[in-house]
């Protein structure tokens, strides 16, 4: 066998180290979407979600029928505020919050809710707006990553029994107005 020499062992090690860095970062890229990504959000993995199912489902759409039909303002703007909630929760970012942006929106809840719960018919519904109340004073007061968790997980529950809403096919049960089926 020849002597490969210095120049030789500096090129394999070479190719061998790019060689794993590439199956390395193959194997981050395409698995890091499918488990990573959600369990940095904490919003799929939680142990509080539960997977929709075909009797869930159908509750849903009872509750939608009825309490969705009556309340469409309410829908609207849970639409809207679920919407701001992935957009700065998601993927990650509710490790990374804003808190200016996170208290401005606990602000407009604080305008918008009470004249919510003076217009709901719906005595579940009325409960669930005025825990969320509670929950846009609690973003104002301290920087607690949990009530604004909270708050996406009550905007999701209604914004899926008012607004048929179905990006995901997960209930999180924070809402009485989802579990009064």
């Amino acid at each position: 066998m020849k002597k490969i020499g210095l120049y030789g062992w500096t090129l394999m090690i070479t190719l061998m180290v790019v060689a794993i860095s590439v199956i390395a970062g193959y194997v981050m890229f395409f698995s890091a979407p499918e488990s990573e990504g959600r369990d940095l959000a904490g919003e799929l993995t939680s142990m509080n979600a539960e997977d929709i199912d075909e009797e869930t489902a159908e509750k849903i759409k009872e509750v939608q029928a009825t309490i969705g039909k009556d309340h469409r303002n309410i829908g609207d703007y849970v639409s809207s505020t679920h919407e701001f909630y992935n957009d700065t929760t998601g993927y990650g970012a509710i490790n990374h919050l804003n808190w200016i942006e996170q208290r401005n929106m606990a602000d407009d809840i604080l305008k918008k809710i009470g004249g919510f719960v003076e217009s709901a018919k719906e005595e579940n519904l009325i409960h669930d707006l005025e825990h969320i109340e509670r929950l846009a004073k609690s973003v104002k007061e301290e920087e607690n990553i949990e009530h604004v968790r909270n708050l996406h997980r009550y905007f999701h529950d209604l914004d899926i029994a008012l607004n048929a809403y179905h990006d995901y096919r997960q209930v999180w049960n924070v809402t009485r107005t989802l579990s009064a089926k």
